[in-house]
């Protein structure tokens, strides 16, 4: 099967909205949108790419706005409408999707993404359980792939993110079931490229939990988002076989070259087996989509 992976949209509304809501952290975001550069006509090319040759399913990995305004939701869930079907479709938020406290104690994120997911508002709940039919290889299997929620608001000047016991729990309960590929979806890495926490008012507090459970629970893959340069790390399981943890980067940062912003990766599993990664990128000199690398992860 075909897994795709975008992260970091960082979609802006229509307007900043009433000034009154910049009396918070969000005149932060407001001010980071004006040197950031992510334009939505970006990640329509993304978005077509991924229309013309469907994936068996796509992943989201979070911060699909600026400053989790209700018309930034709006225009993200609009975007992403129709890539593919909702049962094909996983999406986790980001930090700047909990941005400040009042969207987050509404629910905002899970009232605008839900019905993209074929779900009801009150049934988006973290972690989230997919299974997804695989095949190929010596046998047929199943995916399990689990969607956790990082994203906290934070105080000002930080990023950082947080699982919580409870969800570390229920995602190890998760991860018990039995399955031929296990792929866990995060908004913060739990390590970075260097195998190393991010640094701490940007790291996933809760990433050598995680990363202790994956481990232990025959993980293959974690994606994930939030660093905006895409890498990958290996991990080598109790079993022997790889972990990999594979951030995407942003993929509407604007391309400077073929491969150097606006990427997105589409993974290729069987039940066993080397997994293949491409990477697909904006040639600005071209205005098309086109292949970046192919490599196994071994």
């Amino acid at each position: 099967m075909e897994l795709a992976h975008v992260s970091d949209l960082h979609v802006r509304g229509p307007s900043l909205g009433p000034w009154t809501g910049l009396l918070s952290k969000r005149w932060i975001g407001a001010l980071n949108g004006l040197w950031r550069d992510h334009p939505l006509a970006l990640l329509e090319r993304i978005l077509d790419d991924l229309r013309r040759r469907p994936p068996d399913h796509l992943a989201v990995t979070g911060d699909l706005t600026n400053t989790t305004l209700e018309g930034e939701l709006a225009r993200a869930c609009r975007a992403l409408a129709g890539v593919v079907e909702p049962a094909r479709l996983s999406i986790v938020p980001g930090n700047h999707d909990a941005y400040v406290r009042a969207p987050v104690r509404a629910r905002r994120f899970e009232h605008h993404v839900a019905p993209l997911l074929g779900l009801a508002p009150e049934a988006l709940v973290w972690p989230r359980v997919q299974r997804v039919p695989i095949s190929g290889g010596a046998a047929d299997g199943d995916l399990a792939l689990v969607s956790l929620n990082s994203a906290v608001p934070t105080p000002w000047f930080t990023a950082y993110g947080r699982l919580g016991a409870e969800q570390l729990a229920r995602l190890d309960e998760a991860l018990a079931a039995p399955a031929a590929r296990r792929v866990v979806l995060v908004h913060h890495p739990p390590v970075q490229g260097d195998g190393r926490p991010d640094r701490p008012w940007r790291r996933n507090r809760d990433g050598a939990a995680l990363l202790a459970r994956c481990l232990a629970r025959g993980v293959d893959l974690v994606l994930c988002g939030h660093t905006h340069a895409p890498f990958r790390h290996r991990l080598a399981r109790p079993d022997g076989r790889p972990l990999w943890v594979v951030c995407a980067g942003s993929s509407t940062r604007r391309a400077r070259a073929l491969g150097r912003g606006g990427t997105y990766h589409r993974y290729w599993l069987e039940p066993d087996g080397p997994i293949r990664l491409d990477v697909r990128g904006l040639d600005p000199s071209t205005g098309r989509v086109e292949q970046v690398e192919s490599v196994a992860l071994t």
